[in-house]
């Protein structure tokens, strides 16, 4: 009887950790948004390992692969229109790669038969000399590329005027370093050649092909997203930002729950709304930007100028007076106090 307790024991202390193991991966897919494989994942191995996750589960946290399989262009283009997060989660997750995440903001274009399309690499920390870039109206102002690319000759095709500069690109520095900065755009440059455009509900694949330089070739690309509600990225990273939280750990999370309007982030800065939210964390922002900015625009060496020193106490004294503002003390208590927030706890 000893042998078969201790058998039994054993036994059930596997299935425990077994199910334990299971859990973890079930919740990371589930804050993350990231859908069980009901198709067949092509095999390989996705380059990285996520939490006790199956090499299909974790391909997953890279692309949409049920969305792949099953997408089909729109008959009518509207159903383009919003903003679209980003499935590519996996790398950041793993601790391999720094935080960032690409969104698309897809609107009509002013010809017919043509969509605008503005690309955005979302980052809460810039290299060396560069502020983050907001805006209040406009919003988080890092993109990658923007134009306009039109209808090309099959459902959902759609391509750039190479010859008439249809897509212009920032040349902002995303990166720290200089080769991790390129690595990131290739990584996202689709608009070059002709791309396809596809929904399965609440996400849209984007089929494009990559040329390499050196022999001209090229090579099929498949990128999927998630839709989210107009502003939502913009707020998380904002939020993110001004109270540096990890970005890998919160960014998407975050833009989930404002897209949805609920999840424990919404709640615990109640009674304050995500408009709220983003008007105080907005007037913050640009304070901090003009503060960095009148501080580092004159050389070390040279002192400050009266006029100077002068703004420089206004914008400093209207800083302290906004960060005092009771409902602004009461939702970042409530943030930094509020455990994961709904956020996963990456392995």
């Amino acid at each position: 009887m000893g042998i078969l307790r201790f058998l039994s024991f054993a036994l059930g202390m596997a299935m425990a950790g077994a199910v334990a193991q299971a859990d973890e991966c079930a919740d990371l897919r589930r804050v993350l948004r990231v859908p069980d494989a009901v198709v067949k994942v092509p095999p390989g191995n996705p380059g990285a390992a996520v939490a006790d996750c199956s090499i299909e589960e974790t391909a997953m946290f890279q692309k949409n692969y049920n969305a792949i399989a099953h997408a089909q262009p729109p008959d009518d283009a509207s159903r383009l229109y919003g903003t679209w997060l980003g499935d590519d989660v996996l790398m950041t997750i793993a601790g391999l790669a720094a935080p960032g995440q690409e969104v698309l903001k897809i609107s009509a274009g002013a010809a017919p038969d043509s969509l605008q399309i503005r690309q955005y690499w979302i980052k809460a920390a810039f290299p060396e000399g560069q502020e983050f870039p907001w805006e209040d109206a406009a919003g988080y102002g890092g993109w990658v590329s923007a134009g306009t690319v039109f209808a090309d000759g099959g459902p959902g095709r759609y391509r750039a005027e190479p010859y008439q500069d249809s897509f212009r690109y920032s040349g902002i520095s995303f990166e720290f370093g200089r080769s991790d900065d390129l690595w990131v755009k290739s990584q996202v440059n689709h608009f070059e050649g002709g791309i396809g455009l596809a929904l399965d509900g609440a996400a849209l694949v984007l089929r494009s092909e990559t040329r390499d330089p050196r022999t001209l070739q090229l090579a099929p690309r498949v990128t999927t997203y998630t839709r989210v509600a107009e502003g939502a990225p913009d707020l998380a990273i904002l939020l993110v930002a001004m109270t540096e939280l990890s970005q890998a750990r919160t960014f998407e999370c975050f833009t989930h729950q404002i897209s949805d309007r609920a999840g424990p982030l919404i709640d615990a800065i109640a009674p304050l709304s995500p408009e709220d939210l983003r008007a105080m964390l907005s007037q913050r922002a640009q304070l901090h930007i003009k503060i960095s900015s009148l501080r580092d625009k004159r050389p070390l060496d040279v002192p400050m100028s009266e006029a100077d020193q002068a703004t420089l106490q206004t914008l400093t004294e209207q800083m302290v007076a906004a960060n005092e503002d009771p409902q602004y003390r009461a939702a970042m208590q409530a943030i930094f106090e509020g455990g994961d927030l709904g956020c996963p706890i990456l392995p």
